[in-house]
């Protein structure tokens, strides 16, 4: 398993990459209050499918945040992702 981020994961099987978010319960009301699991985003054939679905992931948290932001800002925070994820590729 890679850490990409402290929520992000990219896991792999035989077959194909997985990106994964770890999900802390955060219910009270539930049995697993306060435990830990991985949710599956997506599934990929290729590490660089992976990484585009990362681009996409983190863009939309971006977008969905309750402040209002610019199209400047969101070129600004692809350029950041972009940035971040050339680490990877570059390996």
């Amino acid at each position: 398993m890679i850490k990409v981020s402290d929520k992000l994961y990219i896991n792999a099987d035989t077959n194909q990459y997985i990106l994964q978010e770890r999900i802390v319960i955060q219910d009270k009301e539930s049995a697993n209050y306060g435990k830990e699991f991985t949710k599956s985003l997506g599934y990929y054939t290729s590490l660089e499918g992976c990484l585009n679905g990362i681009l996409k992931t983190k863009l939309r948290e971006f977008i969905s945040k309750p402040t209002e932001n610019s199209i400047d800002d969101l070129l600004k925070e692809v350029k950041k992702i972009e940035i971040d994820l050339k680490k990877f590729k570059n390996i």
